[in-house]
């Protein structure tokens, strides 16, 4: 996954989210948060707890 690409998350509360990656950020922990952008307007979610992650790269 990298700034760009798309992703439809299911995360660990059972919520799906979708959008646009922004943003990536490297966490204490070896934690990875990144930022989707969707309509409704930016969720960051901690890579660690998504229980299924698709990703569709950014057309070159």
């Amino acid at each position: 996954m990298k700034i760009g690409d798309f992703a439809f998350v299911e995360y660990n509360n059972g919520k799906l989210y979708t959008g646009e990656v922004v943003k990536m950020q490297d966490m204490p922990e070896d934690r990875t948060l990144f930022t989707v952008h969707d309509p409704v307007g930016y969720k960051s979610l901690y890579l660690d707890k998504c229980v299924s992650v698709e990703v569709w790269e950014a057309s070159k």
